[in-house]
């Protein structure tokens, strides 16, 4: 299969999915369409809304683009609000979600979106460390000190590079202008 024939079919399965979806009910996030509860910011919806940017990126079809923007704003608010995300739980789960704040702010320079950047980024400066310092995947583990004896608990890597890759950290902090 070519390159322009894997992006054809992987445009077709996207579009399959975005077409039937809502942030209220995605598609790809069945088990959160199942449980009947209202959908929040959550890890699987971020990595979807990753795929449609990185779509957007590579075709510049504005329909990617207008379908991550209708699905983030459904949360993000003025202000720095992000509907159902709770910065004192300290989940870094809820942080993958934040990733596409950075590529929608640099698409569209809405300032609600450097603003919820800021919100979760106070939640990074205070996220329970390890001794090693390390990030707690949240802060039940912490508390408990569950993590360390749970199988699939651990706490987590830490936002670190993998050995061998020469490309440096990102600063989370604002600049001035």
């Amino acid at each position: 299969m070519t390159h322009e024939e894997t992006l054809a079919a992987l445009g077709r399965y996207v579009d399959a999915l975005i077409a039937g979806s809502t942030a209220a009910a995605p598609l790809w996030n069945i088990e959160m369409v199942r449980s009947g509860k209202p959908n929040r910011w959550n890890y699987i919806d971020g990595c979807m809304i990753t795929a449609c940017l990185s779509l957007f990126n590579t075709t510049a079809d504005p329909r990617y683009l207008d379908f991550s923007r209708r699905f983030v704003d459904h949360f993000v608010r003025d202000g720095g609000v992000i509907e159902t995300y709770d910065l004192q739980e300290y989940n870094l789960d809820n942080v993958n979600q934040g990733k596409n704040l950075f590529t929608l702010y640099g698409l569209t320079g809405d300032t609600r979106y450097l603003d919820a950047i800021e919100t979760i980024r106070r939640q990074l400066e205070a996220q329970p460390r390890t001794r090693e310092g390390n990030f707690w995947h949240n802060k039940d583990l912490q508390r408990t000190g569950r993590g360390e004896r749970r199988q699939g608990c651990r706490p987590a890597a830490g936002l670190h590079r993998a050995p061998g890759r020469t490309s440096k950290p990102v600063t989370l902090a604002r600049t001035a202008n």
